[in-house]
This record gives C-alpha cells, structure tokens and sequence, in this order.
C-alpha cells in the first residue's frame, strides 16, 4: 500500500515505476483520504482516484485498485459515481 500522503508525485511514481519491474509484485494500492493520517496536516495528499489515473498510465502491467473498507466508508454507489467523474 502506497500512502498518497506526505510525498510528491515524482517519489510515488518512481516506487510504482520500480515495482512494476519487478515480476513478483502484481498490485500496487493506494488508499482513498483526502486528508494525511499523519504528518503534517497540511502536507500534500492526493485524491485516489486521479492518482490511480495518473499512476496506471505510467506503469505496464501492476493492477493497481484504490483500498475502501469499514463501515464509515462510502458504499459502491459513491465509488462507481467518483470512477464515472473522473
């Protein structure tokens, strides 16, 4: 899981580029916050779904899905309407 926090796109996109050379790693993830879990909370964070875009398009063959669970969490629906946004 790659944390979409705390870190410039140049850093996260080398680590995806890295482990996309690496036959053992077949998924990448990122999970969805839009604000740090820690750190300084007004450090960069990037949305998941248009990092994901991002990311996807500059990697050959990890499959890469954006991690959502617990009950506070929005339902499929929500996930399908953000998908379709962007």
């Amino acid at each position: 899981m790659t944390p979409p926090s705390q870190v410039g796109y140049a850093d996260l996109l080398r680590v995806w580029r890295e482990a996309d050379g690496i036959p053992r790693i077949e998924h990448a993830w990122l999970f969805d916050h839009l604000m740090p879990l820690g750190g300084d909370p007004n450090g960069p964070t990037f949305e998941a779904w248009t990092l994901l875009s991002a990311l996807a398009a500059r990697t050959e063959r990890l499959r890469s899905p954006a991690r959502r669970d617990g009950p506070e969490q929005p339902g499929s629906r929500v996930s399908a309407g953000q998908c379709l946004a962007h």
